[in-house]
Formats: C-alpha cells, structure tokens, sequence
C-alpha cells in the first residue's frame, strides 16, 4: 500500500460513536461483533484514504454484502471493489502517467488535469502542521487506485513528462 498517513484510530472512534448511537455494546466490540476482526476494520479505514464519506460510502457498501454480522473481510473487499470501479471509470488513458508522477513526488500542480483528479479524488491532498506550525500539504493517489493495473504500468515507466 502506498505510503498514507492515516490515523484509522481515529476513523475508529468516530465508527464506535456512530454505532453507539443505535447499540452501545456493539460499539464497544466493533472488531469481534461489527467486523469479523480488527484487520478487517482497519483495511477498511485505510482504503477510504482518510475521507470519512468515502468510508461511511464503504461501510454501507459491506453492509450491502453481509446478510448477518459481523462484517466479514469478503464483504469489505466487495465493497473495495465496487468502489474502485468506480474509480477506474473516472479516470482517462492520459491520466495515468500524471498519478504515478504525484505518487512518486508527493506533489501535485495547479493545472487542469490535477485539479480534475483532485476533485473526483482520485488524487487526495493531505496536510498538517510542522513542528514550526508551519501548514505542510502533500498529495498522493487514492489507495484505492493503487491495486488497478493501468496504475501499476504506469508506475513501472521510468519517464515522468511535467502536467
């Protein structure tokens, strides 16, 4: 997996707060009664690339493919799929080069093809605070794009043309 700072705890926690709401003591066992596992939970917060409506989109999604809990990992990686099909019809032949070019330089321009990308997020833009409290940004390809072969060759070629 691409290298994503994510702090799925805190996905976690807003999950647990979410589900307390209907059932506090399934809240308190998201990973045995919600989910099959924890591993489970925490690939589903990963892939979601940080955006809380793209794992509530996700979550529903398993939902859709489990017929009793917990969630399972089978049901999870259909909604991973599903979603990164999605995805996959987003983005254009000539758009490939250009994502593997952000994933490797952490940066993203402000043309027309990256603001594109960064709108249907396929591209994602992070930030946070240095030690200075300086606002630092960086951008990577969703998690989800990462697994896709178009993306794989493209990261594979050597040559990156500027956007």
């Amino acid at each position: 997996m691409l290298n994503i700072i994510l702090d799925w705890y805190k996905f976690r926690e807003i999950i647990q707060k979410r589900v307390a709401l209907i059932d506090a003591d399934l809240a308190e066992h998201l990973d045995t009664q919600l989910f099959d596992c924890l591993a489970t939970l925490e690939h589903l917060c990963l892939m979601s690339g940080g955006h809380l409506r793209i794992l509530m989109q996700l979550i529903q999604r398993a939902i859709d493919w489990t017929d009793r809990l917990p969630i399972t990992a089978q049901s999870v990686q259909i909604a991973i799929e599903e979603t990164r099909e999605t995805y996959l019809n987003t983005i254009q032949a000539n758009q490939w080069t250009l994502l593997a070019q952000v994933c490797r330089s952490g940066s993203a321009d402000n043309d027309p093809q990256c603001l594109r990308l960064l709108l249907n997020r396929c591209l994602l833009e992070y930030r946070y605070y240095d030690e200075q409290g300086k606002l630092q940004r960086w951008h990577n390809v969703h998690p989800l794009i990462e697994d896709l072969p178009a993306f794989q060759r493209a990261m594979t070629q050597n040559t990156f043309p500027q956007p």
